[in-house]
């Protein structure tokens, strides 16, 4: 090389780099292939957990490892050197320590890798892709449509046996709930030519208008529903008028037939006159009604009892059953909840059902012969021919409609024509606007009450009382008792020894006043010697002594042993005892 002039020490220089596509790289010759890149970490799951700050660590656990960590030998023939002497020394030091946990660290990327969420495969890839369903044809409003939708559901019936069932007139599938809301539903004009012309699939059509193109074959829809609604509810309409109609009459007929209500009329009546004596409202031939509600109103002078409670005493004191004049009147509640615009209004309900039956028959009539084609039928039936019953079953029902709504409107002028005659019994004015069957009965009805009321209030205070006065008399009897008790015990307790000084007592007494007796005696006969041993004693004061010592406890033995008793000492037993 030295020869061909080369320098050697340019050939141990090391390659320059060149980038890619310098063209005098090509020229040179063919570069060397790239080293592949070094796998990326697998991504592992993270403990989540709160790091001790480095400036904290200092004098704990984790300044020792940091130590330790620090101290670590490199990889590679170190690590192999450590592992001889280990394992030459045949101890278990830190440093195979530190080469489990080495590998246990390798082996945690491969436990705890964070797999990425697999992506859920969605419904719509799973199941095949269904079929959009064809938009349906709204031809009406769409808020009357879902409300139609709802009442067909009710009926559970397809389409058209609904329609077969309006043409037969069938009465156990139409009944008049479904009717009504037929009747409610009904197909309007408009609606009804929206349906005739569309010309597409009728599969197409929504709910409701498959149901009104059902419809169409039915003559006269709205009005052939009206009739039957109005047959099925006739009875019931004519039934209500004549349950009102008869509470008015009954109870018109209860009043002027019931004799402890005028009995009570004729004591208010009494009353009333003898309260407004002497004034303009005296000497009255009668009274108003409204007056009855009012007598709970008129108070006594120290408000302990109003007019109502006075009459019902006096009532009661009578007799008793005239308080309960109401069961007399058992028609009175009823018919106090009935007002001639009620007995009207239902008297026009029962016209205007009849009315109805009677005209759709008529214009029934007229029409072509009662068969009718069927549209096909949305499942594929085979078209078929439906016979109108209508003239068939409402015909024989129309006649006897019309005859009732006549009778009806003949007893209601009967039953109005009752109350003014009844009306005009107790004084009141029937064409007034005040006086109305309601207001006139509920008078009675209320007052019925207010009296029954009172009567209670009367008995609770009269209950009361009696109460009070037995409670008094049974107290005083306990007290008369208590003191013959206390009598009796006194006299109980005096035992035969208490009488036998009770008697004791009684003899030392009297002898102690016999003593006295003679004591005085004895003084009076001593002064009177005295006198006659002076000479000065005359023969009428001689003569008294005498007569004294005659009596029969003196005598001449014992007169002179007592003309010495002042001067003698009386013993203690001698001593007079008193008694308390």
């Amino acid at each position: 090389m030295a020869a061909e002039g080369l320098d050697a020490k340019l050939l141990d220089t090391p390659d320059a780099m060149v980038s890619d596509g310098d063209p005098s790289v090509e020229a040179s010759g063919p570069a060397k292939p790239a080293l592949p890149p070094p796998p990326p970490k697998p991504k592992l799951r993270n403990l989540y957990w709160d790091i001790v700050k480095a400036e904290v660590t200092s004098g704990t656990i984790w300044e020792k490892f940091a130590e330790d960590e620090e101290a670590k030998p490199a990889a590679g023939g170190l690590a192999d050197l450590f592992k001889k002497d280990a394992s030459s020394s045949g101890g278990t030091g830190s440093e195979t320590r530190d080469a489990v946990l080495d590998q246990y660290v390798t082996k945690l990327s491969e436990i705890f890798v964070n797999q990425p969420a697999k992506a859920k495969e969605s419904e719509s890839a799973k199941k095949p892709a269904k079929k959009r369903a064809p938009t349906r044809v709204a031809l009406i409003d769409v808020k009357r449509a879902n409300n139609i939708g709802i009442m067909l559901a009710r009926f559970r019936l397809p389409y058209f046996k609904i329609r077969d069932a309006v043409l037969l007139v069938d009465k156990e599938l139409l009944s008049l709930e479904k009717v009504t809301s037929l009747l409610q539903f009904a197909p309007e004009d408009e609606e009804i030519a929206a349906v005739k012309s569309y010309s597409g699939d009728p599969k197409l059509l929504g709910d409701a208008e498959q149901y009104f193109r059902e419809m169409l074959c039915v003559p006269r829809l709205p009005s052939r529903l009206q009739a039957i609604h109005a047959t099925w509810q006739f009875d019931t309409y004519v039934e209500e008028q004549q349950k009102l109609m008869e509470a008015v009459s009954s109870a018109c007929r209860e009043l002027e037939a019931c004799a402890p209500l005028q009995q009570i009329f004729r004591v208010v009546l009494e009353l009333g006159n003898a309260l407004n004596d002497g004034t303009a409202r005296g000497g009255a031939k009668g009274f108003r009604l409204n007056i009855l509600l009012k007598l709970n109103q008129v108070k006594a002078s120290d408000n302990s009892i109003t007019l109502l409670n006075y009459v019902a005493q006096l009532l009661r004191a009578k007799d008793p059953a005239i308080l309960e004049f109401d069961k007399l009147l058992p028609s009175l509640e009823s018919a106090s909840r009935v007002t001639v615009q009620v007995l009207r209004a239902g008297e026009s309900a029962v016209r205007k059902a009849a009315t109805q039956i009677v005209d759709e028959l008529a214009a029934h009539a007229k029409l072509p012969p009662a068969t009718f084609p069927s549209p096909p039928h949305l499942d594929g039936e085979t078209p078929v021919v439906i016979t109108d019953r209508f003239q068939e079953v409402v015909k024989p029902f129309a006649d006897r409609a019309q005859k009732i709504s006549d009778d009806v409107v003949e007893e209601l002028e009967k039953t109005l024509q009752s109350f003014e005659d009844t009306a005009s019994f107790y004084g009141e004015d029937p064409s007034s606007p005040e006086c109305g069957p309601d207001s006139f009965f509920s008078i009675f009805h209320s007052f019925a009450k207010l009296l029954q009321a009172a009567d209670r209030d009367n008995e609770r205070k009269r209950v009361t009382e009696e109460r009070r006065v037995r409670r008094e008399e049974e107290a005083k009897k306990r007290l008369e008792m208590l003191k013959k008790k206390k009598q009796a015990s006194s006299f109980a307790s005096l035992k035969t020894g208490d009488v036998d000084d009770i008697v004791e007592k009684i003899r030392a007494k009297r002898v102690a006043e016999k003593r006295a007796e003679l004591l005085e005696k004895a003084l009076e006969g001593s002064s009177a010697g005295s006198e006659a041993g002076s000479g000065s004693l005359g023969p009428a004061s001689a003569s008294a002594p005498l007569s004294r010592s005659t009596g029969p406890s003196s005598s001449s033995s014992t007169g002179g042993s007592r003309s010495h008793a002042p001067h003698r000492q009386l013993s203690s037993s001698e001593k007079p005892i008193e008694v308390a």
